[in-house]
Parts: structure tokens; C-alpha cells; sequence
């Protein structure tokens, strides 16, 4: 019957995915990278930075290949950062986390400052757009 054949295909499917999960809980519990890179991949670049770059991007006036381009350029840059973190941490893991953690130390003791300069460019940005349109 089709019941009895799509029911097969559900337990098959969920065997597969529990399969999958399992070799990754493995995987991460034997200190495997990939699973980090997976999740780094899937996660992605903070949603609200994305937005505002996104946002910026589409208002800039600008030729839709120049916007695509101009995304694509910036998730891979992105993402860019983040491999040469994780291979910088194979490479010399302690050097590399007390990097993070005075890059992180002096972050936090300045993000009002951060956030004020990206809101600023932006700012400009746009003036800069307004003003040349006339």
C-alpha cells in the first residue's frame, strides 16, 4: 500500500538522519573539526550585521551584478576570517586563543565605540548617496 511504502521511507529517512547525528556527536566528542566547520558554515555571520550589510548593499543605487557581487564578496570574506581562525588554531592553538582573548577583551571594552563608527560609515554613506543624486 502507499501508506505502508511512505511509513518505510519515514524510517529510513529518520534511521539515516540518526545516523548522521550520531556520527557527528561522535565526531565532536573525539575532537573532530568538521563539525565545527559545519556549524560555522550553516550558522553563518551574525544575522544583524547581515542585515545592516544587506541593507546598505541594496539601497547603494547601485547595478544589481555590482550588489550581488558585492554580497558574495562579503560572506566569503567573512567566512574567510573564520578559516583562517580555525586553521590558525591547528596550527598553534595557544597562540591563537590568547590572541582571541585580547581581541575580544579589547572589543567588549569598546563596543559602544564599534557600533557608533558602523552606524557612522553608514551614515556617511548614505549623505554621501543623498548628496550625489541631485
Amino acid at each position: 500500500s502507499v501508506d505502508g511504502a511512505s511509513r518505510d521511507d519515514v524510517s529510513r529517512l529518520g534511521s539515516a538522519v540518526g545516523r548522521l547525528i550520531t556520527r557527528a556527536r561522535n565526531a565532536w566528542d573525539n575532537g573532530s573539526l568538521w563539525v565545527a566547520f559545519v556549524i560555522g558554515l550553516a550558522m553563518g555571520p551574525a544575522p544583524e550585521i547581515v542585515l545592516l550589510v544587506l541593507a546598505t548593499i541594496l539601497t547603494s543605487g547601485a547595478a544589481i551584478t555590482t550588489q550581488l557581487t558585492t554580497a558574495v564578496l562579503y560572506i566569503v570574506g567573512v567566512l574567510g576570517v573564520v578559516e583562517i581562525v580555525l586553521i590558525s588554531h591547528i596550527v598553534a592553538p595557544e597562540r591563537t586563543e590568547a590572541v582571541l582573548r585580547r581581541l575580544r577583551g579589547w572589543a567588549l571594552a569598546r563596543r559602544q565605540q564599534i557600533v557608533a563608527v558602523i552606524f557612522l560609515v553608514i551614515g556617511v554613506s548614505a549623505v554621501l548617496r543623498g548628496i550625489g543624486s541631485f
